[in-house]
């Protein structure tokens, strides 16, 4: 019998008897601390405006700034986040909603089998929901003092978008009603200051270029934040998304190129 061997069973055989003799034995195997879990929600309200060129095949391409769509208005959202250690997970999204009844055009407009003329009274409504969910990396903080500290992670994901847009007339309604989805990569980069302040800036790119559809986004927001008591904090800043969705598989273009841009504010609520 090779001696390793006999050697691995006379410990066997012996360990439990010294242990019942009171015998103390440290354990050759020691299991891994429990990962700390971190986490946070974040309801968001966005004051927002919105600049975009719409077509809607057959028609022409037209700015909502013609029918007086670009008005700001409020989108609630929210956006969930979990450390773990240097991993991060988050899920977040908003949803904008507006109307308008008797609008008179700016210009003449041809959207769907419609041609309106300038002056034209109009309706419509504009409704844009979007969900983003990403994994990333936290990498070792860049500066990590007593005092300040600036870390940066790095993420990818999906956002998934769900525009609806209706234009009614006299004559009749033309829609652009699309549901899409397109992978992003952003990184995230987290300023902690003296007296519970910080700063927060992400941005993200997407693009799908998927035969006759082509889907891209870009998202910026910066923002300042304050925790005024343990695990509750506010943050406000400014934030901009960028989105372009065309669809050419159909007679015309069906295509949504514009962006979003605004002030927001949110409650942080970290446990």
């Amino acid at each position: 019998m090779p001696r390793s061997f006999a050697s691995l069973i006379f410990s066997l055989a012996v360990a439990p008897a010294l242990c019942a003799q009171g015998l103390d034995i440290e354990p050759s195997l020691t299991l891994d601390t429990p990962m700390e879990l971190r986490a946070e929600i974040t309801p968001i309200v966005w004051w927002s405006a919105i600049a975009a060129d719409i077509s809607i095949a057959p028609g022409d391409s037209f700015d909502v700034e013609s029918i007086d769509a670009d008005e700001p208005t409020f989108a609630a959202g929210a956006q969930a986040r979990i450390d773990a250690q240097k991993l991060t997970f988050t899920l977040g999204g908003f949803h904008r909603s507006d109307d308008a009844g008797g609008v008179r055009t700016r210009d003449a407009i041809a959207a769907g089998s419609l041609v309106i003329g300038a002056g034209s009274r109009v309706d419509w409504d504009l409704d844009l929901t979007s969900v983003k969910a990403t994994a990333g990396y936290r990498f070792d903080p860049i500066i990590d003092t007593e005092r300040v500290t600036l870390a940066l992670d790095a993420y990818a994901g999906i956002r998934y978008f769900d525009l609806n847009f209706r234009l009614t007339s006299p004559a009749g309604v033309a829609a652009f009603d699309e549901q899409w989805a397109l992978p992003v990569v952003g990184v995230r980069m987290r300023l902690d200051l003296p007296y519970e302040f910080d700063v927060l800036i992400e941005t993200d790119l997407g693009y799908l270029p998927l035969g006759d559809t082509t889907a891209t986004s870009w998202e910026i927001f910066a923002g300042v934040g304050y925790q005024p008591i343990p695990n509750v904090g506010v943050r406000v800043g400014f934030r901009h998304l960028s989105i372009r969705y065309t669809d050419d598989t159909g007679a015309g273009d069906e295509e949504f190129q514009g962006f979003l841009a605004g002030l927001y504010a949110g409650v942080v609520i970290r446990f």
